[in-house]
């Protein structure tokens, strides 16, 4: 008896729609605009991360390249961070 009532509480609480999906209306399409981050150097690249988040950006997708130095520099990497939001 007690089984059956947690599967029943199961079944119930799993029918209901996630949050996201109550506010969409039905067929909607969700349109996104995108910003691009790159830069050598971190601290420069977590503050417009961080100005970014707080206006809703969030990271989409993250990517990096191999560089070749100039003159006797050895190599770097650069990461890019692509981050999106809904449209408003």
């Amino acid at each position: 008896m007690v089984l059956l009532g947690i599967v029943a509480a199961g079944v119930a609480y799993q029918s209901r729609p996630a949050a996201a999906q109550e506010k969409a209306p039905v067929g909607a399409v969700t349109k996104w605009e995108y910003r691009l981050v790159m830069g050598d150097n971190e601290a420069v690249v977590e503050k417009k991360l961080n100005q970014l988040g707080e206006e809703g950006f969030e990271i989409a997708f993250v990517a990096n390249s191999t560089l070749p130095g100039h003159g006797n520099q050895s190599p770097y990497v650069r990461v890019y961070y692509t981050l999106k939001r809904a449209k408003k």
